[in-house]
């Protein structure tokens, strides 16, 4: 079981505390769920964490 999270970039430039948005039974399903986000927020952090609270997966995107 993997848990995709993500944390916004406020307009004071401090990141939010980590959300959690979904939750899969592959790695890789979880990092496709990335693209939701990507439309809705351009500036944001995103990881996958495996079911025993180990990071497998960072992932970082910034508006252009």
């Amino acid at each position: 079981m993997y848990t995709l999270q993500f944390r916004i970039r406020k307009n004071n430039g401090r990141l939010s505390q980590w959300f959690n948005e979904s939750r899969h039974n592959d790695r890789y399903d979880a990092k496709k769920a990335l693209g939701q986000h990507i439309g809705t927020y351009w500036t944001f952090d995103s990881r996958v964490i495996r079911y025993d609270g180990q990071v497998v997966g960072e992932y970082k995107y910034k508006q252009g």
